[in-house]
């Protein structure tokens, strides 16, 4: 399947240097004049090794074992409507009104049976009793509806000034051992970026071994969050919310003075992908998901993954313009290998609230019989964010 065609000015058909897998050059982000004292990709990192070279062979996705999904021109057709209406809540937020949210989930089930999931609470800037992403847990459910908290992660703890998407991942490197991915803002300059913590157990995971996954630097950009890991062929694959160079000029403070470049309007919001055997040592592998031309063209990031057939449906969120960073709708993407996705909504979204802005994002999946349970953040009358839970069926 061929990559679409770039529609933003942001985009070279130039392969990078270094070297790309086949299907992601000709979407690398332009380079701009590289901030003065950053680590370009692949130089020494006294922190941990990030091995800059080519990705081991796409994986597999796996074939489906249930009826569930048809082929059209050789890309299944999903029937993804469900009704955020009818769906059920699984926590409210804190309080009424804008900037108040419970959500950006992130959803597996444990070797146990025991559903895990992960989320973050937020408040409206400016709150007095601390704003924006203030804490994010982790909770454990027998039946997936009600859930109990087990851990908590507070920005204080990370010397931040929010946390966004986090997630699970069962250590690759440690029999019965978690990795916490948590996506902040870096005190030291203001930029997103990802970190692991490393634990015997989930109780253990707040205080656990901490170590950096990914830097904006690392990702030559300006911010880098939201991690959604996905195991296959033997390594995780880690797809991640990323924002590039702006494409004039900006200096520093206008990017990162309010410690979040993502909602400033100067920066391309795009998805990217990296690699690990180990859940140590990542490779990245750049930019698979670039924003489209209509209501997804300021934003498209990749919240979950599904394989289907003979490839992999992801759910992404989009939006317009800076104006509806936060409030996010809900689309569809496809891709043959994970390295390579196009929208499979180009004209509208696939799903919407009746609440509010009509903001669904931050989708995650769980397996279950005879379909899917999607997990979301969406958007209420008052414009406050709640969490909550909704079936899906993939059908011909």
């Amino acid at each position: 399947m061929d990559t679409p065609s770039p529609s933003v000015p942001w985009c070279s058909r130039q392969r990078p240097p270094g070297g790309l897998s086949p299907g992601l050059s000709g979407i690398w982000p332009s380079r701009a004049p590289r901030r003065p004292g950053s680590r370009p990709l692949g130089a020494p990192d006294v922190r941990r090794r990030l091995p800059a070279s080519r990705p081991p062979a796409p994986p597999a996705p796996a074939r489906p074992t249930r009826r569930g999904h048809g082929l059209r021109g050789g890309v299944p057709v999903l029937s993804s409507a469900f009704d955020p209406e009818a769906a059920e809540v699984i926590l409210d937020p804190e309080s009424d009104g804008p900037g108040s949210w419970v959500g950006a989930p992130s959803v597996l089930r444990a070797p146990d049976g025991t559903v895990l999931l992960t989320y973050r609470r937020r408040r409206p800037r400016g709150h007095p009793g601390g704003d924006r992403g203030y804490v994010s847990c982790i909770a454990a459910s027998d039946d997936g509806l009600r859930f109990t908290d087990v851990a908590r992660l507070t920005k204080d703890a990370l010397g931040t000034t929010s946390i966004e998407r986090t997630a699970l991942l069962p250590d690759p490197a440690r029999a019965g051992g978690w990795i916490w991915l948590v996506s902040y803002v870096d005190p030291a300059d203001g930029r997103w970026r990802v970190d692991a913590l490393r634990a015997a157990s989930l109780e253990a995971l707040p205080l656990g071994e901490r170590a950096a996954v990914l830097t904006a630097d690392d990702v030559d950009g300006e911010g880098v969050k939201d991690p959604v890991p996905v195991r296959a062929s033997g390594r995780v694959w880690l797809l991640l919310s990323c924002a590039g160079h702006p494409t004039g000029a900006a200096d520093q403070g206008r990017l990162h003075g309010t410690h979040d470049v993502y909602n400033t309007g100067l920066a391309p919001c795009f998805t990217g992908i990296a690699s690990s055997a180990d859940g140590a040592d990542w490779t990245w592998h750049g930019p698979c998901l670039l924003p489209g031309s209509g209501w997804d063209r300021y934003q498209a990031r990749i919240g979950a993954v599904v394989p289907v057939g003979p490839g992999w449906i992801g759910l992404y969120d989009g939006s317009a313009s800076v104006e509806e960073n936060y409030e996010e709708r809900l689309g569809l993407a496809w891709s043959p290998d994970l390295l390579r996705w196009r929208s499979l909504t180009p004209e509208a979204p696939a799903v919407l609230s009746a609440g509010g802005t009509g903001s669904v994002r931050y989708a995650d999946v769980l397996p279950s019989a005879g379909g899917l349970f999607v997990y979301f953040e969406c958007a209420r009358g008052d414009g406050s964010h709640d969490l909550r839970r909704a079936r899906a069926y993939w059908k011909p």
